[in-house]
């Protein structure tokens, strides 16, 4: 009877240790890797112009596969989205604090160095362009200066 259940439950039992040892390597893996994108977006090193996510995953140590996993499970989303969401919100920054910038500086300052992506980048995150979006915020700023 013992080698009867022993042979029943011998895959599954198998089956669940790797799964337990993938979730152990998987949550070390993204403590990891939250650590080092933490840093990595506290230094604002996400401006620095990149055509791919090679450099980032260098200097985080990382394999693509760490950081989509990391991506997809911390923030619902892929690394590219990620970056080019944390630059949209840093030139919305950038341009409230210095509204007489042009967008393009903005644009290269945020690691985006052409107009024309950065616009569609912007539209795509804000959904409006850049010149539309500084020139809510103007009416916003005298809204609230006659207040």
């Amino acid at each position: 009877m013992k080698r009867i259940l022993q042979s029943i439950f011998r895959k599954p039992l198998r089956r669940a240790v790797r799964v337990l040892e993938e979730k152990s390597r998987n949550r070390s893996a993204f403590a990891r890797a939250e650590n080092v994108f933490e840093k990595w977006v506290s230094e604002r090193r996400f401006t620095e112009p990149t055509e791919s996510n090679e450099t980032p995953l260098k200097e985080m140590g990382l394999t693509s596969s760490e950081l989509a996993s990391f991506c997809k499970w911390k923030y619902g989303k892929t690394f590219l989205t990620v970056r080019k969401e944390l630059r949209i919100r840093e030139a919305c920054r950038l341009m409230q604090e210095h509204p007489e910038s042009k967008i393009g500086e903005i644009g290269h300052l945020v690691g985006i160095d052409d107009p024309s992506n950065f616009r569609h980048q912007f539209k795509s995150v804000e959904g409006v362009t850049p010149s539309e979006w500084k020139e809510n915020q103007k009416k916003i700023r005298k809204s609230l200066e006659i207040v």
